[in-house]
């Protein structure tokens, strides 16, 4: 085996067929294990899954979130070869998974490998992240997408296009697609359930770092990522903004932590046209509100 696919779903039955034939063309010549790992969809994407040879479908008995599900495919999962995490409504190009696991072979340092991500148009997604800091999120909040130029610490998004063009070390990207070394897995573990959703990868690629190993972004690896596979709700744009804080306050004080939260709230209100931001900044400002969010104990929206 050279290496095991984590996938995990929630009503992605249009999603994880198509996922499931572009992998195996796109890692001709690669020995896969697939594990999908489905939240109890209620599309039928479970039995596709089991009507596709080759892969392993499991029901996660509950939505147990995205985290909750990398951990129950890691279980299921070849502890000697690499794990490669990813979502369904992605498509990996041809040589993306061999180069990846080329990657993790030539450096015992490199605890997970992240690709190039396009979108459906063939453009660039900006999929690169450095960690959170209050100026970063001050930066964000304030001019978004736009001034892309600006200094690294007024932005948590790398928008600098010749960053895509190089293999390098980052903080942290985008989780569609990771590649975890079977080293990483082991000393690293699991993932962190309490997010449920978004934060999660932060958090991972955080714990990564902390045990010396890298985030390594390979731009010869390229894969299609459509977005929107988890769905878009009120309640999962507040739970976004939420785990930013809650991410936020793992490593930093209580006053640091209450500075971030307010510009969060600030960088929502900003955006306040759509209904569900301003839904957003009224969770995150009001923490006895946080507990109503989608959690591995209630369903998903």
């Amino acid at each position: 085996m050279d290496c095991t696919v984590v996938v995990v779903t929630f009503n992605n039955r249009s999603d994880i067929v198509g996922f499931l034939d572009a992998l195996r063309a796109s890692a001709d010549g690669i020995e896969l294990r697939i594990v999908v790992v489905d939240n109890r969809s209620c599309d039928g994407t479970l039995d596709a899954v089991k009507r596709r040879p080759g892969a392993l479908a499991i029901d996660a008995g509950s939505n147990t979130g995205y985290a909750g599900g990398v951990n129950i495919g890691r279980i299921h999962a070849d502890g000697d070869t690499p794990i490669l995490v990813a979502n369904p409504d992605l498509r990996f190009e041809p040589g993306a998974v061999a180069e990846l696991l080329a990657v993790i072979a030539d450096d015992p340092l490199v605890g997970i490998v992240v690709p190039k991500l396009v979108g459906p148009d063939g453009f660039l997604r900006y999929s690169l992240r450095r960690e959170p800091t209050i100026g970063r999120a001050i930066g964000e909040a304030l001019f978004g997408d736009h001034f892309g130029s600006r200094p690294a610490w007024m932005s948590e998004i790398v928008r600098d296009h010749r960053a895509y063009e190089r293999q390098h070390n980052v903080d942290w990207a985008t989780g569609a697609a990771m590649m975890v070394s079977p080293r990483c897995n082991q000393i690293v573990g699991a993932w962190d359930d309490s997010f449920f959703l978004y934060s999660e990868e932060v958090d991972y690629a955080a714990r990564t770092r902390a045990a010396g190993m890298a985030v390594r972004y390979a731009p010869r690896a390229v894969a299609m990522h459509a977005e929107g596979g988890s769905g878009r709700s009120p309640a999962l744009s507040a739970l976004m903004a939420v785990n930013r804080v809650r991410y936020f306050e793992l490593s930093h004080g209580s006053v640091s932590t209450a500075a971030f939260r307010l510009i969060v709230v600030f960088h929502e209100m900003l955006r306040g046209r759509d209904p569900a931001r301003r839904r957003a900044a009224m969770i995150v400002a009001r923490r006895r509100q946080w507990k109503r969010l989608p959690s591995a104990s209630e369903p998903q929206p």
